[in-house]
C-alpha cells in the first residue's frame, strides 16, 4: 500500500470516528485496533512495543511486533512510523522475514506512533496502531492534574485526575476516557436550590446544578459516591452537605436546621439595622439574615460539634463601618451570638473631600474605599469571645461638585476611582487623623514590553492577562487581556497606583505560561521570556472521540486559589486530542 493511500484510509477512519489516527494508547506499549464496519467479525490487529520505557539516544531502538487474531491465510504487512504529532516518517528495518516485526530508532525524546495495515486475501482487518514515548536521558518527572469538561451534548460529568509529565521532551498521556454519566432525576424537599455534586474521589470534578421551584433537578454525574451541597433559596431551610450520597438516592432532603440568633452593635453599643450576617459551619454556609430595628438576626445552619465556625458581618455602607470576620472552633451556637464593634473604632465623613483629576473635580464618578484592618476592630462572642478582623469596601458616587458623601473607618485605606468604564486609578487614603481635602485620580499610564521564547525569539500572538491584586482586587476591578503583536511587542494601560499579576500564555504552545506577581507600571520589564516548555498530549474519548472538550493542566500540590488557576488550557480538536505546553520539568 502506498503512503498516500495509507493516509487517505486513515483520514477516512478518523472522519467516521472509528479510529484514532496517531492517537496515544493506555499503556504506551500496545493497542487493539478499532473495528471497521466491513471488517471480518473478530478480526483484530495488535502491535506490541518494547521496551516499555525506552530512553532516547543514538543507539536506542524499539521493536514493534504484530499479533493478528481471527485472520486465516498468509498476511502481508505494511508498516508506517511517525514522529510525534507530525506526518514525518521514521525509518525502520524489518526484524522478521515475513515482515511481522520491525525495529525503529528513538534517537530523540518524543512520542513515536506505529501503524500496521494487514492484507489477508478475502478478508479485511482494521488498522493496528500503537504509540510509545522515548524519555530524555535523566528526565525529571512531575505530577500535574488534568481537568476535562466535556461539552453538554456528551451528557458526561467532568474528570479530574493526576498525571505524570516527563522532562526534556513531549509527554503523551494514556487515553483519557470519560465514563458515561449517570442520569439522575430527583427532587429537593426545600424547593428551589443550588446543588453541587462533588465526587469523594477526584473532588475537583464536581457538577453544579439548580433545582427548580418545585425542587426538581436533572443531572449527569459519576456513578460513584458524592458529597452534595444543597443551598435552598427558601430561608426557612438550612443549607446542608449530604455526605456519601449515591446516584440511586434521588431525594435530597433538607430541613430547618438549627436557628442561631444574635445581635450586631456599633462602637457605641447601639443596634445596627440592615447588617447582613452569615455563618459558615465546617465549610457549609448558613442562611443569610439581615438585622432588624433592634440589630437582631436569626440564621439557620446545620451545626456540628468542634467544627470551624466562621462569622461574616457586612454593615450597611452608610455606617462607614468595616465588614467583620471571625472564626473559632469553640463558639457555643446555642447561646446568643453577639457582634460588637470596638469602642475605639472611629469613622470619618468624606463629604469635604473633592475627587479630581488634573486639578479638575470629577462629578458623578464611582469611588470604592477599600482596605483591611487588623485585630482590634471588633469581636464576636458566643460563649467564647474572638477578636475579629476588618475588611473595607464602601462604594459611593461623587455629586455634581466632585464631593464624596461617604463615611469610612479612620484607618490607612485606598480610594479606587472609576472615571469611566475601564479607566481607573488607585490612591492612598489616610484617614487615621483627618480627612484630606482632595482625592486625586491620576490618568492611567501606558506600559510597553515584549515577550520572547526561553531562547530569546520574539513571540507574536501571546496573550497577557493583567489580573488585579491588592486594592484593585478588593474594589472588584476586572482582569484585562492584551496580545503581543509583531516582534512580540505588547502595549497595555496600567492603573496608576495599581498592582497586577501578569499571566503570559501562548495559544500556539511555543512556551509555558509565565506568571509574574505584583507588577506596577514602574516595575514592568522591557522583555519577558516564557518558561521552557514540553508538550502534553492525549486523546479524550467516551464511546467515541470527544471534540470540543475543555482541558486544563493544573498544579497537583497547590492549595487555595493557585489550585484552581490553570497552568495551561485548551480544547480538544476535531481528532479528539489536545496539545498543551507546560513547564519543562527538565533533566538531571
Amino acid at each position: 500500500m502506498s503512503p498516500m493511500k495509507h493516509l487517505v484510509i486513515l483520514a477516512f477512519v478518523a472522519a467516521c470516528g472509528a479510529g484514532d489516527y496517531g492517537g496515544p494508547i493506555g499503556d504506551g506499549g500496545s493497542v487493539d485496533s478499532p473495528s471497521g464496519g466491513d471488517a471480518q467479525e473478530g478480526c483484530n490487529v495488535q502491535i506490541q512495543l518494547s521496551p516499555a520505557d525506552p530512553v532516547a539516544g543514538p543507539d536506542s531502538v524499539v521493536r514493534a511486533a504484530s499479533a493478528i487474531v481471527n485472520a486465516p491465510g498468509v498476511p502481508a504487512y505494511t508498516w508506517h512510523v511517525f514522529l510525534g504529532t507530525t506526518t514525518t516518517e521514521v525509518p525502520f528495518e524489518f526484524a522478521a522475514p515475513d515482515g511481522s516485526q520491525i525495529v525503529f530508532p528513538t534517537a530523540t525524546a518524543n512520542t513515536y506512533r506505529a501503524f500496521l495495515d494487514v492484507d489477508v486475501p478475502g478478508f479485511f482487518c482494521p488498522q493496528g496502531q500503537a504509540s510509545i514515548t522515548a524519555l530524555a536521558p535523566g528526565a525529571n518527572q512531575t505530577s500535574m492534574r488534568v481537568h476535562v469538561v466535556p461539552p453538554a451534548s456528551e451528557q458526561r460529568p467532568p474528570l479530574d485526575k493526576l498525571v505524570i509529565v516527563n522532562g526534556g521532551g513531549p509527554t503523551t498521556l494514556a487515553d483519557i476516557v470519560l465514563p458515561p454519566g449517570k442520569h439522575v432525576v430527583g427532587t429537593v424537599t426545600g424547593g428551589a436550590a443550588y446543588l453541587r455534586f462533588t465526587p469523594t474521589v477526584g473532588k475537583e470534578a464536581y457538577v453544579e446544578a439548580y433545582a427548580g421551584v418545585d425542587g426538581s433537578y436533572d443531572v449527569y454525574v459519576q456513578d460513584a459516591p458524592h458529597d452534595v451541597l444543597v443551598i435552598p433559596s427558601d430561608p426557612a431551610y438550612a443549607p446542608r452537605l449530604i455526605v456519601g450520597w449515591m446516584p440511586s438516592e434521588t431525594q435530597l432532603a433538607v430541613d430547618g436546621g438549627t436557628a442561631i440568633a444574635g445581635v450586631v452593635r456599633d462602637p457605641a453599643g447601639a443596634s445596627i439595622v440592615g447588617a447582613k450576617v452569615q455563618l459558615t459551619v465546617d465549610g457549609v454556609p448558613s442562611t443569610l439574615a439581615t438585622t432588624n430595628t433592634l440589630g437582631q438576626f436569626t440564621v439557620r445552619a446545620v451545626t456540628k460539634a468542634g467544627a470551624v465556625v466562621k462569622v461574616d458581618v457586612t454593615p450597611p455602607a452608610a455606617s462607614g463601618l468595616p465588614r467583620l470576620l471571625a472564626s473559632s472552633t469553640t463558639f457555643n451556637l446555642a447561646q446568643q451570638l453577639t457582634v460588637q464593634y470596638a469602642s475605639s473604632l472611629v469613622t470619618r465623613s468624606l463629604a469635604t473631600a473633592t475627587v479630581r483629576r488634573g486639578g479638575n473635580a470629577l462629578p458623578n464618578v464611582q469611588v470604592s474605599v477599600v482596605g483591611t484592618i487588623g485585630a482590634g476592630v471588633g469581636s464576636v462572642t458566643a460563649g467564647t469571645a474572638k477578636a475579629a478582623t476588618g475588611e473595607v469596601r464602601i462604594v459611593g458616587t461623587t455629586d455634581a461638585t466632585g464631593k464624596l458623601g461617604l463615611r469610612a473607618p479612620a484607618a490607612m485605606l485606598f480610594a479606587v476611582t472609576e472615571v469611566a468604564p475601564g479607566d481607573l486609578s488607585v490612591g492612598g487614603l489616610d484617614l487615621t487623623a483627618s480627612v484630606p481635602t482632595t482625592i486625586d485620580a491620576p490618568a492611567m499610564q501606558v506600559a510597553t514590553t515584549a515577550v520572547q521564547t526561553a531562547t530569546g525569539s520574539a513571540l507574536p500572538g501571546v496573550d497577557l492577562d493583567l489580573v488585579p491584586v491588592g486594592p484593585l482586587q478588593l474594589a472588584g476591578a476586572p482582569a484585562v487581556r492584551v496580545s503581543s503583536g509583531l516582534g512580540g511587542a505588547i502595549t497595555a494601560s496600567f492603573v496608576t497606583g495599581g498592582k497586577y499579576d501578569l499571566r503570559f500564555s501562548d495559544p500556539d504552545n511555543r512556551g509555558a505560561m509565565l506568571v509574574v506577581p505584583g507588577v506596577t507600571r514602574s516595575t514592568v520589564l522591557a522583555t519577558y521570556k516564557l518558561e521552557p516548555a514540553v508538550t502534553v498530549s492525549a486523546l479524550v474519548k467516551g464511546d467515541q472521540i470527544i471534540r470540543g472538550a475543555s482541558v486544563q493542566m493544573l498544579c497537583a500540590t497547590c492549595t487555595g486559589v493557585d489550585r484552581a488557576r490553570p497552568i495551561a488550557e485548551g480544547v480538544t480538536g476535531f481528532d479528539g486530542k489536545f496539545h498543551l505546553a507546560v513547564p519543562d520539568p527538565g533533566t538531571n
